[in-house]
Protein backbone atom coordinates (compact mmCIF):
# COMPACT_ATOMS: atom_id res chain seq x y z
CA UNK A 1 0.00 0.00 0.00
CA UNK A 2 1.35 3.51 -0.53
CA UNK A 3 1.15 5.86 2.11
CA UNK A 4 -0.86 8.61 0.63
CA UNK A 5 -0.40 10.80 3.19
CA UNK A 6 3.10 10.97 3.41
CA UNK A 7 3.64 10.77 -0.43
CA UNK A 8 0.87 14.25 -0.70
CA UNK A 9 3.40 16.19 0.62
CA UNK A 10 5.85 15.63 -1.48
CA UNK A 11 7.40 18.72 -3.17
CA UNK A 12 9.42 19.70 -5.61
CA UNK A 13 12.80 22.40 -6.38
CA UNK A 14 14.48 23.28 -3.54
CA UNK A 15 12.56 24.34 -0.93
CA UNK A 16 14.80 26.25 1.30
CA UNK A 17 15.08 28.68 -1.53
CA UNK A 18 11.17 28.94 -1.78
CA UNK A 19 11.18 29.35 1.81
CA UNK A 20 13.33 31.83 1.95
CA UNK A 21 12.24 33.93 -0.41
CA UNK A 22 8.16 33.20 0.60
CA UNK A 23 7.04 31.53 -2.09
CA UNK A 24 4.28 28.78 -2.26
CA UNK A 25 5.58 25.31 -2.70
CA UNK A 26 3.85 22.90 -5.22
CA UNK A 27 1.86 20.22 -3.32
CA UNK A 28 1.37 16.78 -5.44
CA UNK A 29 -3.04 15.96 -5.49
CA UNK A 30 -3.41 12.51 -3.91
CA UNK A 31 -3.71 10.94 -7.28
CA UNK A 32 -0.64 12.55 -8.91
CA UNK A 33 1.57 11.35 -5.78
CA UNK A 34 -0.02 7.55 -6.24
CA UNK A 35 0.91 7.90 -9.84
CA UNK A 36 4.73 9.09 -8.84
CA UNK A 37 4.98 6.51 -6.08
CA UNK A 38 3.75 3.91 -8.86
CA UNK A 39 6.85 5.24 -11.33
CA UNK A 40 9.56 5.40 -8.52
CA UNK A 41 8.93 1.21 -8.49
CA UNK A 42 6.62 0.61 -5.16
CA UNK A 43 4.75 -2.28 -4.87
CA UNK A 44 1.41 -2.30 -6.68
CA UNK A 45 -0.27 -4.72 -8.44
CA UNK A 46 0.72 -5.76 -11.29
CA UNK A 47 -0.45 -7.68 -14.44
CA UNK A 48 1.89 -8.53 -17.79
CA UNK A 49 0.18 -9.62 -21.02
CA UNK A 50 3.40 -10.11 -22.63
CA UNK A 51 2.92 -13.84 -22.90
CA UNK A 52 -1.03 -13.22 -23.36
CA UNK A 53 -2.55 -13.90 -26.53
CA UNK A 54 -4.59 -11.00 -27.80
CA UNK A 55 -8.29 -12.71 -27.65
CA UNK A 56 -7.11 -12.96 -23.69
CA UNK A 57 -6.59 -9.31 -23.38
CA UNK A 58 -10.18 -8.43 -22.69
CA UNK A 59 -10.57 -11.24 -19.91
CA UNK A 60 -7.71 -10.69 -18.21
CA UNK A 61 -7.87 -7.26 -17.72
CA UNK A 62 -11.48 -6.65 -16.93
CA UNK A 63 -10.55 -9.54 -14.09
CA UNK A 64 -7.57 -7.99 -13.01
CA UNK A 65 -9.04 -4.70 -12.81
CA UNK A 66 -12.03 -5.55 -10.32
CA UNK A 67 -10.14 -8.15 -8.50
CA UNK A 68 -7.86 -5.23 -7.25
CA UNK A 69 -11.02 -3.12 -7.15
CA UNK A 70 -12.94 -5.32 -4.84
CA UNK A 71 -9.99 -5.76 -3.11
CA UNK A 72 -9.43 -1.86 -2.25
CA UNK A 73 -6.23 -1.97 -3.95
CA UNK A 74 -5.62 2.20 -4.35
CA UNK A 75 -3.86 1.50 -8.34
CA UNK A 76 -2.67 -0.78 -10.39
CA UNK A 77 0.06 -1.11 -13.28
CA UNK A 78 -0.89 -2.90 -16.85
CA UNK A 79 1.99 -3.73 -18.68
CA UNK A 80 1.40 -4.59 -22.15
CA UNK A 81 4.93 -3.36 -24.32
CA UNK A 82 5.43 -1.53 -26.61
CA UNK A 83 5.58 -3.35 -29.75
CA UNK A 84 3.43 -2.65 -32.26
CA UNK A 85 1.39 -0.72 -30.39
CA UNK A 86 -2.11 -3.36 -30.87
CA UNK A 87 -1.93 -5.17 -27.27
CA UNK A 88 -1.99 -1.12 -25.79
CA UNK A 89 -5.60 -0.01 -28.10
CA UNK A 90 -6.39 -3.20 -26.70
CA UNK A 91 -6.31 -2.74 -23.46
CA UNK A 92 -6.95 1.10 -23.68
CA UNK A 93 -10.44 -0.28 -25.26
CA UNK A 94 -10.81 -2.49 -22.46
CA UNK A 95 -10.79 0.64 -19.89
CA UNK A 96 -13.29 2.97 -21.82
CA UNK A 97 -16.01 0.32 -21.43
CA UNK A 98 -18.19 1.60 -18.42
CA UNK A 99 -18.41 -0.84 -15.37
CA UNK A 100 -14.55 -0.47 -15.60
CA UNK A 101 -14.11 3.45 -16.42
CA UNK A 102 -16.66 3.99 -13.99
CA UNK A 103 -14.04 2.96 -11.16
CA UNK A 104 -11.36 4.63 -12.52
CA UNK A 105 -10.18 8.24 -11.55
CA UNK A 106 -7.15 8.41 -13.24
CA UNK A 107 -5.46 6.67 -16.05
CA UNK A 108 -1.44 7.41 -16.68
CA UNK A 109 -0.60 5.66 -20.09
CA UNK A 110 3.60 5.79 -20.65
CA UNK A 111 5.07 3.59 -23.24
CA UNK A 112 4.81 0.02 -22.43
CA UNK A 113 2.14 0.01 -19.51
CA UNK A 114 -0.41 2.29 -17.58
CA UNK A 115 -1.19 2.98 -14.03
CA UNK A 116 -4.73 2.87 -13.09
CA UNK A 117 -5.41 4.82 -10.30
CA UNK A 118 -9.21 3.83 -8.31
CA UNK A 119 -11.76 6.04 -7.32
Amino acid sequence: MVDTHALGACSFGNESSSLSRGTNLFFMERREAQIFAAELGLKIPQLDLHENFPEEVENEVKGFILENYNFDKEMVRIIYGVGTGKMKEMVLGVLEQPEIKNIIDTLEVKSGSCVIVFK
